[in-house]
Order: structure tokens, then C-alpha cells, then sequence
């Protein structure tokens, strides 16, 4: 377990589940708000693949380098 890791497992610890998840979505939008992401809205229009998984972490990976010759992002 990396640092990420931990720091996100104290932080759930230390504020729950529901602060957690407000300072996550504070922090995405401070960051929204400075600049560091880009306007969702001046993007151009694409194909997106997403991979709904549980427990599969072992095929996580090939089903996500399948789709990457067929989408924008992934």
C-alpha cells in the first residue's frame, strides 16, 4: 500500500465516509475553479469506455487495452 493509499484510508477514518467524500468534491472543484482541469464543455465530442467492475482485478486490464483502438478515452 502506497502513501495515497494510506493517507486516503486515515482520511476516511478520521472524517467518514460522507466527509470524505465533501472534501473530495471540494478539492475537485478548487481545482476546477484554478484551472488545473479543463472545461468539460469546450471538449470535443468523443467515444468514452468505461469498465464496471468487482473483484475483477484480473481483467480489468486486458478489457481496458481491448477497447483503447475503439475510443477517445478510457
Amino acid at each position: 500500500m502506497d502513501l495515497t493509499d494510506r493517507l486516503w484510508v486515515f482520511g476516511r477514518k478520521l472524517l467518514g465516509r460522507r466527509g470524505t467524500y465533501l472534501l473530495r468534491n471540494f478539492l475537485a472543484e478548487l481545482n476546477f475553479i484554478l484551472g488545473s482541469y479543463e472545461d468539460p464543455k469546450n471538449k470535443p465530442f468523443g467515444v468514452s469506455a468505461m469498465a464496471c467492475t468487482y473483484n475483477e482485478e484480473d481483467w480489468v486490464i486486458e478489457a481496458l487495452v481491448l477497447a483503447k483502438d475503439l475510443v477517445d478515452e478510457y
